[in-house]
């Protein structure tokens, strides 16, 4: 199974023209900034794992990260999804933050937790 780094969307979401970019069908989620795709024919796809650029979502053992996963699964999951595989974008990982730092100040999921972990102090743990 690849692995791969990449800014996912969906039809209704976003589709930057300068991103290389391949159609595949999300067959698994692994938490809520992975999800399990699979590329190609039928009879010859390739499985890859792809973790979402500039986003950091909760651990599955993580507070939060059940309802994380189900989120991201709701959205996706046995849905076409288009991937816009790059290095990094600043542009999107500004929105990103922005978002991020929307979900702290009104206390949106993960940070509705008055002692609330952010996903990469976590992992340090």
């Amino acid at each position: 199974m690849r692995y791969l780094f990449c800014i996912f969307s969906l039809a209704f979401f976003f589709s930057p023209a300068w991103a290389a970019q391949m159609t595949c069908l999300v067959v698994g989620v692994t938490d809520g900034d992975t999800i399990n795709v699979r590329c190609g024919q039928p009879d010859a796809y390739e499985q890859i794992k792809v973790r979402f650029g500039a986003i950091d979502a909760p651990e599955s053992r993580q507070p939060f990260g059940q309802r994380s996963k189900q989120a991201l699964s709701d959205l996706v999951y046995m849905q076409q999804v288009q991937l816009d595989c790059y290095k990094q974008s600043p542009d999107a990982q500004r929105k990103y933050e922005q978002t991020e730092q929307q979900a702290m100040q009104a206390q949106r999921g993960l940070w509705s937790d008055p002692h609330a972990m952010p996903p990469w102090e976590w992992r340090k743990k």
